[in-house]
């Protein structure tokens, strides 16, 4: 039997029996038993695997949800990340990659880094980054590790290749995006087609099992959106990322 600890929070009771649901579909034809147990003391889902096939499940779920290194041991300068927004600090957004033993350890990426990758001015505080590009807490965000100090507990990290070109995609798309948080993508495409917005929403992509990008249609505003979608997907949360904004702030394209 394997105990994995999935890259993945659990904030309610929807989301575990969203997840039971999700993963026994998964594995109903394989040779194999999964557990969901719940979420940890940090948060993260846990779950149980046994039987002939529990290596094509753990495999899968590495591949697809990621597995928490659980302690910083497991993390190297150079590695790449899969973590979640957790807070903003004075001069840096605090990234939880994961690490929970013996205790929590959260990775920082600094205001100048993000004013470089992301091309704004020297001026823009980490609220108005926050705000530009919708980085908002449980926002999952694809990092890199650039220095780390295991004795003391500290790990910097900036955003990814990967993460800042996926920016410069939404950005260029000149499409207004709308990002919802907490639910998965089964639920966002049914209350689309119950709400009739198919005209105005181009696609739906996961960014995890419960954040979903709603990109919109030339002239289809996603601030527009939120108070549809709102009533319906209710315990949302709904963040907008504007491109035409973001253009407004850049100090070089």
């Amino acid at each position: 039997m394997t105990l994995l600890t999935l890259l993945l929070k659990i904030c309610n009771k929807n989301q575990l029996n969203q997840t039971k649901k999700i993963i026994n579909s998964l594995f109903k034809d394989i040779e194999v038993k999964v557990e969901v147990l719940g979420s940890n003391s940090a948060g993260w889902l846990q779950i149980y695997v046994q039987g002939e096939d529990q290596q094509i499940v753990v495999s899968y779920l590495t591949k697809e949800i990621g597995i928490c290194p659980a302690t910083i041991s497991g993390i190297h300068k150079g590695s790449n990340l899969i973590g979640q927004i957790s807070q903003k600090a004075d001069k840096s957004l605090l990234i939880d990659i994961g690490v929970f033993e013996p205790k929590i350890v959260f990775a920082n990426i600094y205001l100048e880094d993000l004013r470089e990758q992301l091309f704004l001015d020297n001026e823009s505080s980490l609220d108005k980054i926050v705000d530009l590009f919708g980085l908002a807490k449980s926002l999952p965000v694809q990092i890199n590790v650039i220095d780390i100090c295991k004795r003391r507990n500290f790990i910097k990290v900036k955003l990814s290749d990967k993460q800042v070109s996926l920016f410069e995609y939404w950005k260029k798309s000149l499409l207004d995006r709308l990002i919802v948080q907490g639910v998965t993508y089964t639920e966002v495409q049914n209350a689309i087609n119950f709400l009739r917005l198919n005209r105005d929403i181009i696609s739906v992509d996961s960014l995890d099992l419960f954040t979903q990008v709603l990109t919109c249609k030339l002239g289809t505003q996603a601030k527009g959106l939120v108070p549809k979608l709102g009533r319906t997907l209710k315990k949302t949360k709904l963040i907008v990322f504007n491109p035409k904004k973001l253009y407004s702030n850049l100090i070089k394209i």
